[in-house]
């Protein structure tokens, strides 16, 4: 196998599972097409001559189970950052990739939150001090 199996500990909904089988199907297939390919490269065009139909139809098989991704993976609700994608593309660590994305995130959320504190802290002091302006002025 040649892909990584969701964890047994997720909860998998049925879209996610039936999005796993999809990638599961494709992968074997483009194998096999793989497969074919090589064993032309090394037969040549006589290979060519007798197996084009299977050849043509394994095609067919991957454009389809192609297809099936694209269209299961639309009903996954899971959205996955384009960060994450481009350096797993870039061959990163999709673990580590998404570990160091998710500590960014949580530090810009930290940084954000203690920004509106101090916003709010501020509003407070203005507000206090504002009062005993007007509280002097009165007097």
């Amino acid at each position: 196998r040649f892909w990584v199996p969701l964890d047994s500990g997720m909860a998998a909904t049925p879209e996610l599972k039936a999005l796993e089988k999809a990638v599961e199907d494709t992968i074997e297939s483009i194998w096999k097409c793989m497969t074919q390919a090589h064993d032309l490269g090394q037969h040549g065009p006589e290979y060519l001559k007798q197996s084009q139909s299977s050849l043509k139809e394994n095609l067919d098989e991957l454009i389809s189970k192609v297809v099936k991704v694209d269209t299961t993976s639309r009903k996954v609700d899971d959205l996955v950052p384009v960060e994450v994608i481009h350096r797993s593309d870039r061959g990163q660590n999709p673990d580590e990739v998404t570990q160091k994305y998710l500590e960014d995130v949580l530090l810009k959320n930290s940084e954000a939150r203690a920004r509106i504190l101090g916003a709010h802290s501020l509003e407070e002091s203005l507000k206090t001090h504002l009062q005993m302006w007007e509280q002097t002025e009165d007097t």
